[in-house]
């Protein structure tokens, strides 16, 4: 188990809120169960193309702490999905901006974990992580997802599961999965101890 965990989770205009608020709400509560038991200290952040506000899916504004430039090494990435039937924001403009595709794979390299929630999963498929893999995504857009890997000529499989692990890539599926899929990091990097530590804090499993 390492000491330190840097978690960086991307932000975008459009990007729906839950897919960024689940897992950053879980992967900080790994701080405040320290004090009960072995756990790494998690550094979190909200990584956008500028340090500038943005407005998510529903409003909620949020400012990212750095931006793909400045970011530091991350241990686990996470990219969000939303605003599918937007064509102006969200994760069709971002899956087709190069900026981010770059900085996805340079982060990727050195990370020990790249994950996506809902379609955020289509930001990993342009980046070319999903070549032979299997993955999930929304099941509204998994259709959608099977095409372009198709189309991309890139073997692939879709498991429809809530969190599905391919090596160090995890996907999870629509909205609310975002929150299975941080759990299922914490288990991964700092084992199924502290996970039940982080579920009972935040009372997905009721103390007795």
């Amino acid at each position: 188990m390492k000491g330190d965990l840097a978690v960086g989770i991307v932000v975008f205009e459009g990007a729906d809120e839950m897919d960024v608020v689940g897992p950053y709400r879980v992967l900080g509560a790994v701080n405040d169960v320290r004090a009960f038991v072995e756990a790494p200290r998690v550094t979190l952040h909200l990584v956008g193309q500028q340090k500038a506000s943005l407005r998510l899916a529903f409003g909620l504004k949020v400012e990212p702490s750095h931006d793909f430039q400045d970011c530091p090494r991350l241990d686990v990435l996470v990219v969000p999905g939303g605003s599918s039937n937007n064509e102006q924001a969200g994760r069709r403009v971002q899956q087709k901006n190069e900026s981010l595709r770059a900085f996805v794979l340079k982060q990727t390299a050195g990370a020990d974990v790249t994950a996506s929630v809902c379609t955020g999963t289509f930001i990993l498929a342009e980046a070319g992580l999903l070549s032979g893999r299997q993955a999930n995504t929304n099941a509204f857009y998994r259709q959608e997802l099977r095409d372009l890997m198709e189309a991309r000529g890139e073997s692939f499989v879709l498991v429809p599961e809530r969190v599905v692990w391919d090596e160090r890539l995890a996907t999870a599926g629509g909205v609310t999965s975002g929150i299975d899929l941080g759990l299922s990091v914490v288990e991964r990097l700092c084992g199924a101890e502290v996970r039940r530590a982080v579920e009972m804090t935040l009372e997905l499993e009721t103390p007795a």
